[in-house]
């Protein structure tokens, strides 16, 4: 980084003497190294999202979306090919299913694992959450809920498409 050796110094006492919370500084450094590469104001947009999204654990500002909808009695999925991954507008049985369909899981077997670890969570469009098991009724989903795993991956559901033909 270009932040002075004075600086650095201080920094290393600060920490020695726990008079500064280390995250403090490691948003600092962080910072400077996003600017180095990019701009200012994109490592500025780049902590206000870690702030707002890993920290205060808030949703990021794009979201990606799925498209989910009922045809004939049948939960289906559709989307962008970035965002869905199978067939889609084939019915969906299952929890895991989805969440294999979304990318939130690699397979249907770890989408089952990572549910019964408490991986997923479900944020309806009130604020109000809940952690998601593999028994979960998919049919109790609804359009603009959220599905969260971790800090990082995050899907929307929406209704924008038109039942498979």
């Amino acid at each position: 980084t270009d932040i002075p050796d004075q600086d650095l110094a201080e920094m290393s006492q600060a920490l020695q003497s726990d008079s500064v919370n280390p995250m403090e500084l490691k948003k600092r450094l962080a910072q400077e190294i996003t600017a180095s590469f990019y701009d200012q104001q994109t490592a500025n947009s780049a902590q206000e999202n870690f702030e707002r999204v890993v920290q205060r654990r808030g949703l990021p500002e794009n979201i990606p979306e799925i498209n989910l909808g009922t045809y004939r009695g049948d939960i289906y999925i559709s989307g962008p090919p970035d965002v869905l991954e199978g067939p889609a507008g084939a019915p969906l049985p299952k929890l895991p299913a989805l969440l294999r369909g979304a990318q939130m899981a690699s397979s249907i077997a770890e989408a089952k694992r990572l549910l019964s670890q408490g991986a997923y969570e479900l944020i309806h469009p009130d604020g109000e959450t809940r952690k998601l098991s593999a028994d979960y009724p998919i049919t109790s989903l609804q359009v603009g809920d959220v599905i969260r795993r971790g800090n990082r991956q995050f899907v929307r559901l929406v209704d924008r498409s038109k039942p498979p033909p």
